[in-house]
């Protein structure tokens, strides 16, 4: 009887509990409201918990700083630009690209009552940005040889926004490189005055910002990247069906009156994937615009498969 007893309170714990939840470091490379919200969503709906996973969530201040975490192996998963994987792979570090996220809105903001008025008054500027090695800082880079003003533009990091605009408030930068969904009560109010927007620079094929993760992790952990990848699907998927939850969100977080909580939303959506599908010729003409604008050299640039994989999602 004793041993009956000792049994039961041994296995029945075991087959009542619940399995554990796989724990996973998930972090941005910005807190912007573009990459925040579905996070935001996942986390107030409980869709980690649904897919079976625990998440320790951390913001970093641009693709910099979130590449020397994941190579340090101190994040496993997370959302940054995908132009960050291409050029941390061309200098040995196995990032890789496991489903498309959006396409980035950033663009150069400067004062709308100061000189500079369209893309060519950037000559001898000085643009402020998040980080060093940043998808910023690489597509500010870019469009500055598009523009034919390369080595004309100064490009200072600054870190998050609020450094940013108080660096344009007192002068010391001419403009700054950061997403509509940040500036977009500017625009509104009439104070800043966006000069370009990147994307329309860009090839029609392109993966902008990704869920990217050590390949190590890949390999080690590829449950836990699969449901993270469904988290960010079903979040994304959760903020076009229920828009009042978004914008209401929207205005609780940046204090958006509901216009423009709205007309935030409506940009946003139009960028985030549908399926989180990456298509081959997109990263095929990432790795051409890079080595083309000498961002990387074509005998440093990763082969395409080895940057990007869509093994993991669950459906096309």
């Amino acid at each position: 009887m004793v041993l009956l007893i000792l049994l039961v309170s041994i296995v029945f714990p075991m087959v009542s509990s619940p399995l554990a939840a796989e724990r996973v470091r998930f972090a941005l490379s910005i807190k912007v409201p573009g990459y925040e919200l579905p996070i935001l969503a996942a986390e107030d709906k409980d869709f980690w918990k649904e897919n079976g996973l625990e998440a320790k969530i951390t913001f970093f201040k641009g693709g910099g700083p979130y590449g020397r975490a994941m190579a340090a192996r101190q994040i496993d998963i997370g959302i940054s630009g995908s132009t960050g994987v291409l050029l941390a792979a061309s200098r040995g570090l196995p990032m890789m690209m496991v489903s498309d996220f959006w396409l980035s809105s950033l663009g150069i903001w400067v004062a709308a009552d100061g000189p500079i008025k369209k893309p060519a008054d950037l000559d001898g500027s000085r643009l402020g940005m998040s980080s060093t090695g940043s998808l910023p800082h690489i597509y500010g880079q870019a469009i500055a040889k598009i523009l034919g003003l390369e080595g004309k533009i100064r490009f200072v990091a600054l870190g998050g926004l609020s450094t940013r605009m108080a660096a344009l408030k007192s002068g010391a930068v001419d403009g700054h490189i950061s997403p509509f969904g940040a500036m977009g009560r500017f625009q509104q109010e009439g104070t800043l005055h966006e000069v370009l927007r990147f994307i329309n620079y860009l090839p029609k094929e392109w993966v902008g910002s990704a869920v990217t993760t050590h390949k190590e992790f890949t390999v080690t952990n590829p449950s836990t990247v699969a449901k993270s990848i469904k988290v960010v699907l079903q979040s994304i998927r959760s903020l076009r069906d229920d828009p009042s939850w978004a914008t209401r969100k929207l205005s609780q977080m940046r204090g958006y009156s509901p216009k423009l909580a709205k007309v935030i939303y409506n940009d946003m959506m139009t960028r985030y994937t549908k399926n989180g599908y990456i298509k081959r010729q997109a990263v095929e003409n990432l790795r051409n615009f890079l080595i083309e604008h000498k961002l990387i050299s074509s005998a440093e640039a990763p082969p395409v498969d080895k940057v990007y994989s869509t093994r993991f999602l669950s459906t096309r």
